[in-house]
């Protein structure tokens, strides 16, 4: 047998009402719903680089006035390179060699093309560190070093069980 009450069309449309009165009374007024940037605007500058050094690690944020959406990794060998390609970008940061003499990561270099900008990481060992790229909202992320101390990196804090260990942190781009 049917059920002829909830066919008809107008116990339909007072249940269809009853759901919308209930969805506003249970609701708060105040209530936002989360956007999500689907289509976050990409990066068309790296604007600035930020290092931060330790004993065991390096850290490099490449800054740009957008979302690093396009961007593509090489890990050369002869010699031990890592390569950062930014198609369609260029460099608007002041720099593009970089001295950061650690024993992980010897220098930076950025380099347009009139279709590229590439970050090139040079190091003095005979293969690429152990390392980890992350995507910020308008920044990215290179870690060499200890994959455990990316904790540290993000909060910023010394490691506890060496309190000789030494710290330097600076914006290379405040450099001569």
């Amino acid at each position: 047998m049917k059920n002829i009450l909830a066919e008809h069309p107008r116990y339909r449309a007072v249940i269809g009402f009853q759901a919308v009165v209930a969805f506003f009374f249970f609701f708060p007024s105040g209530v936002s719903w989360p956007q999500e940037n689907k289509n976050p605007v990409a990066a068309k500058a790296i604007k600035d680089v930020v290092l931060t050094t330790k004993a065991e690690a390096v850290q490099v944020e490449i800054k740009g006035d957008g979302s690093f959406v396009t961007h593509s990794v090489s890990r050369l060998s002869d010699p031990p390179r890592l390569v950062l390609y930014f198609p369609g970008m260029v460099n608007a940061f002041k720099q593009s060699n970089i001295s950061v003499g650690h024993a992980l990561l010897n220098r930076i270099r950025i380099v347009q093309d009139p279709q590229e900008t590439r970050v090139l990481f040079e190091f003095l060992g005979e293969r690429v560190p152990l390392n980890q790229i992350d995507e910020g909202e308008d920044k990215l992320i290179v870690r060499f070093g200890e994959t455990n101390l990316t904790d540290r990196f993000l909060l910023g804090k010394e490691e506890v069980s060496n309190s000789s260990e030494q710290s330097k942190e600076g914006k290379v781009g405040e450099e001569g």
